[in-house]
């Protein structure tokens, strides 16, 4: 089967994965320690809560861990996972492609914003 786009990139943000990575390690780390060792403080954490939170921030992760961008001939999509929003054609003023040595350079910045 064709794709119905002209264009699609996908960016992997390193990032997001490496932050959410540690706080879904921290919170298996208080998961196991909690019921072996001895409780966080006076009033500690359920361990439905640590659970539900360890789910919580991995899907989070596996979420936001992606840029999408596809252009097909109708609009141009920008999302994170299940979160997409779509530009209509009638909407976008132009497109330019640059390369990415451009994009990080004063000079580059200053041709997009013109």
């Amino acid at each position: 089967m064709v794709p119905n786009y002209i264009y699609e990139e996908k960016l992997f943000s390193r990032i997001n994965a490496v932050i959410f990575a540690v706080i879904v390690g921290l919170l298996l780390y208080a998961l196991i320690y909690q019921p072996l060792a001895e409780p966080f403080g006076t009033n500690p954490a359920p361990n439905e809560f640590l659970v539900f939170m360890i789910l919580l921030f991995s899907a989070i992760r596996i979420n936001f861990s992606t840029l999408r961008i596809t252009i097909d001939y109708n609009d141009l999509t920008i999302g994170y996972g299940i979160i997409k929003k779509p530009f209509p054609e009638k909407r976008l003023k132009s497109v330019t492609l640059i390369k990415p040595e451009q994009f990080f350079m004063a000079d580059g910045a200053s041709e997009l914003a013109e």
